[in-house]
């Protein structure tokens, strides 16, 4: 049965004064908590605690250790504590940032997808998602489609334009760009300036094997993205397709050379042993020197398919999605998943730093199923908003509410 007693703030920062609040306890009895660090127990505190006549025990603590805590709090003479509180203690820097869900790889009917546009992003919302980009094969109009929709139903999703640029042995997501790429390598213009490209790289060394007319187009895609403002992220680098890796793996090693690449989505939409085969890369690039951001993403082609099963967490300075993007440029993402279909809470899994996989679990374990909680019902109400059935109005009382949560939950991003 689920506790009836809450504990707030979740997150706080390191050795910071923090007023912290635990509700659903019996008015005017008298408790004892104990506090301990699961970094270095037995690290405890003890003190006389009191609930009000509400059932509310206030005070202040400070957490001078990073990681989580457990609050304990016992009735006297109890052997069993009446509750466990869970909090997590980090450097005031990141204390500060906001965790974002974020999936920037999906698709809608005007490519290889089942739903619309905006049905994509009330879905997105449903599953959790805090940041969604629609990413149509070689078409960037639906995602503005799909940032128009949930604006006009006054859905609390924030949108960044997306386009999946696909090519015969690799792809790449081109996130937040100010226009379309593909429109122009199709055009007459795109052409000789790829043919421009091709010239320049013909002048200087690349990987093994690897020629410039191979490797002109995707230099040519990674300029334009960032000639536009975007982010450039390459797709499943282990997809298996007609029993080969799609991706060319001497354009790996030339886009890592490079440098220019801004992340790799390290968990997809591909078989099991494929993500494991990008993780495994991915850590000998880190043994190599090479930091290269990460996200992951759920590449769905529909409202089920694998749409909550794979995601980026954004550690953001603001609730934006420039701010998300700048989080993952500087390290501060993981990239989720769970193995349970429809985005189920099974088996999750978070790759990154240590310190950012360790504040992933914490996070899916203490704040996201409430943060979840609120995204449904708001996806509900913007359901029946959709099939005028419903008052936009109503939109704002659940965004009203998750704001109250990170309120309550980070006590430094207040």
């Amino acid at each position: 049965m689920e506790s009836r007693h809450t504990l707030f703030p979740l997150v706080t920062a390191i050795d910071r004064e923090t007023k912290i609040q635990v509700t659903g306890l019996e008015p005017g009895r008298a408790y004892v908590l104990r506090g301990t660090s699961m970094h270095k127990p037995p690290h405890l505190w003890e003190r006389e605690l009191a609930a009000d006549d509400t059932g509310a025990a206030r005070w202040s603590e400070r957490f001078p250790l990073p990681g989580e805590y457990l609050l304990d709090l016992f009735a006297p003479t109890a052997q069993r504590p009446v509750m466990t509180g869970h909090l997590f203690a980090l450097p005031e820097g990141l204390a500060r940032r906001i965790p974002l869900r974020c999936d920037f790889h999906t698709h809608t009917y005007y490519s290889d997808g089942r739903q619309s546009p905006t049905e994509m992003a009330i879905r997105g919302r449903e599953l959790g998602l805090d940041l969604l980009a629609i990413t149509d094969h070689n078409r960037y109009t639906p995602t503005l489609e799909a940032i128009s929709g949930a604006g006009a139903l006054g859905l609390n999703l924030l949108g960044l334009p997306g386009e999946e640029l696909s090519f015969p042995t690799w792809h790449m997501l081109s996130i937040g760009a100010s226009a379309a790429v593909m429109d122009r390598f199709n055009s007459e213009a795109g052409q000789a300036e790829v043919a421009q490209a091709e010239a320049a790289l013909a002048q200087r060394p690349l990987a093994p094997g690897l020629t410039a007319a191979e490797y002109a187009p995707m230099r040519w895609a990674l300029d334009r993205i960032h000639r536009h403002g975007g982010k450039a992220y390459l797709c499943h680098p282990y997809w298996v397709a007609s029993r080969v890796y799609h991706l060319d793996p001497r354009l790996y090693d030339q886009m890592v050379a490079d440098g220019d690449l801004d992340a790799i989505e390290l968990l997809g939409d591909v078989e099991f042993e494929d993500n494991l085969l990008s993780v495994a890369r991915y850590q000998d690039l880190l043994l190599q020197g090479h930091r290269l951001p990460i996200v992951g993403n759920s590449d769905s082609h529909g409202v089920e398919h694998t749409y909550g099963c794979h995601w980026t967490l954004a550690l953001a300075e603001e609730r934006t999605g420039a701010s998300a993007l700048a989080a993952i440029a500087e390290g501060y993402s993981a990239a989720c998943s769970v193995t349970g279909p429809g985005g189920r809470r099974e088996g999750f899994r978070a790759y990154g730093s240590h310190q950012m996989v360790e504040y992933a679990l914490f996070l899916e374990r203490e704040f996201f199923p409430l943060h979840h909680a609120i995204c449904q019902q708001e996806a509900q109400a913007a359901y029946q908003v959709l099939y005028h059935q419903g008052d936009r109005k109503e939109m704002l009382g659940h965004a009203e509410r998750m704001a109250e949560l990170y309120r309550q939950s980070l006590a430094c991003a207040a």
